[in-house]
């Protein structure tokens, strides 16, 4: 993604099915999607009878007790636009657009021998998240220094948009959502990490400032920066369940249904 623009230069979309069984008996189970046309290039757990998904889309299957993946697969580029209300026309990249929560606004200056930084993280109007006020969590913003960086310092901040309680509890709130940053020495990177961003109002920014010391004359950092997030309750593709059928035993299943998008976004700079 370039900051400057925006814009998505390309995505990809990769999901897993995971079952958690501890079912008495032998039942014989059919799970069936909504929008499961978008499903390319799936892999199946060997439980599943793969004739009857080639002539069907559901999953038939005797599951074997225990936690496993039942399915993987990626999003087919043509038809994920239209199983989901969420997502407009014109591409996958900028369907997927609108399931980036967060805008980065990297300012890099290298000097003689180190640099300095400052990140700006803002929410993305129009995004889904804010749109309908979930929460995004584990952010973690990477930068990757050159290979002769010897440290750096930062400090980071908070600004709720004016949406504080006030007094030394809001501040101390503040500090704890601004994150927190670690340098990590072995693979010479630079990691900020937001535990939650709970439903974040339009206004609200995160601030990442500080700078770095190098053996090299004029160091070369690198010229991307990794954003990694994840969203409770949304998924990207807008394949849901649809229902799950059991035969050849008398009980009812007791079904839940947990649903979670993890995305790694790289922004160049």
């Amino acid at each position: 993604m370039a900051p400057s623009s925006q814009a998505l230069f390309g995505a990809e979309l990769i999901a897993t099915v995971n079952y958690l069984s501890v079912p008495p008996g032998t039942p014989d189970l059919n799970l069936s999607f909504i929008n499961s046309k978008a499903f390319s290039d799936p892999s199946f757990h060997a439980c599943v009878r793969l004739q009857k998904f080639a002539q069907t889309s559901a999953l038939s299957f005797v599951p074997p007790d225990g936690n496993f993946v039942l399915m993987e697969y990626q999003v087919s580029h043509s038809t994920i636009a239209k199983g989901s209300t969420a997502m407009s026309s014109g591409g996958l990249q900028n369907q997927m657009l609108n399931f980036v929560p967060l805008i980065l606004k990297p300012k890099i200056e290298v000097g003689e021998k180190g640099g300095s930084f400052t990140f700006t993280v803002t929410p993305r109007s129009g995004s889904e998240q804010l749109k309908h006020r979930m929460g995004v969590e584990n952010v973690v913003i990477s930068l990757s220094l050159d290979s002769d960086a010897i440290g750096a310092f930062c400090t980071t901040s908070f600004n709720s948009g004016g949406q504080g309680f006030g007094g030394s509890r809001d501040r101390e709130r503040e500090e704890r959502a601004a994150g927190v940053w670690a340098w990590e020495p072995n693979e010479k990177t630079l990691r900020w990490t937001i535990p939650s961003l709970s439903a974040p109002s339009a206004s609200s920014i995160w601030t990442l400032k500080g700078t770095w010391t190098s053996t090299e004359q004029v160091p070369r950092p690198s010229r991307s920066i990794v954003m990694r997030f994840q969203t409770p309750h949304m998924l990207f593709s807008g394949i849901k369940v649809d229902q799950l059928k059991m035969a050849s035993e008398m009980y009812k299943p007791y079904k839940g249904v947990k649903i979670a998008s993890k995305a790694t976004v790289e922004w160049r700079w």
